[in-house]
């Protein structure tokens, strides 16, 4: 993956992390993707850091997601709910 592949990656998580925190996930939750201390504004950060970040950020998303708990995006819906809003 090129470097503005992995810039613009970094971006979408952290739009996503974003929305995870304001849907009730801990910032806690991100602690070991803030101590790399590479954002996606981080242009001049070599493509490996930025790679670092990355997983570090998907990692983290997964893991919250995982959970299980209301704190997840999807919040109190239930799978038919879900697949009742997806269906045309």
């Amino acid at each position: 993956m090129r470097k503005d592949e992995l810039v613009h990656l970094h971006s979408l998580l952290t739009v996503l992390r974003a929305e995870y925190e304001r849907r009730g996930v801990s910032p806690e939750a991100f602690a070991a993707c803030d101590e790399l201390d590479v954002s996606p504004m981080t242009v001049y950060g070599s493509k490996a850091e930025h790679a670092t970040a990355v997983q570090a950020l998907a990692s983290a998303l997964a893991a919250a997601s995982d959970s299980g708990s209301a704190d997840s995006p999807e919040g109190d819906a239930t799978a038919e709910e879900r697949n009742a809003t997806a269906s045309p």
